[in-house]
């Protein structure tokens, strides 16, 4: 699924400006950081896998880390309560969860024969 890999590629891209664009890098050095690094991460994940750069299948199970951990990290870092912080982590992290679900469903879906 090419176009999952298409779309966890934007969503790292927004977690990465997201702190700016939202306003609260001013407002939490850790919710920017966090949110910077693991975006740059899962942009470049997104990215491997969607041009199928030999990218390993612990590429996928990395990518939905990396969502698991940007959906729980407002509540672990303590930024829960910068309101634009939990949003905005709580969507892109079930979306990049979601994505890499719907990527390992139809990479493991049942084998297809071709007629003769």
């Amino acid at each position: 699924m090419t176009w999952a890999s298409w779309i966890d590629f934007l969503l790292g891209a927004w977690l990465v400006i997201a702190p700016f664009a939202l306003g609260y890098s001013a407002l939490s050095r850790g919710a920017t950081v966090e949110d910077v690094v693991f975006g740059i991460l899962i942009a470049a994940f997104g990215l491997w896998t969607a041009l199928k750069m030999d990218a390993p299948k612990i590429s996928e199970w990395l990518l939905m880390l990396f969502g698991l951990w940007v959906l729980l990290s407002p509540f672990v870092l303590r930024t829960d309560a910068i309101a634009r912080v939990t949003p905005n982590d709580v969507i892109v992290g079930i979306g990049v969860l979601v994505f890499g679900i719907v990527r390992m469903a139809s990479s493991h879906g049942p084998a297809r024969t071709q007629a003769a």
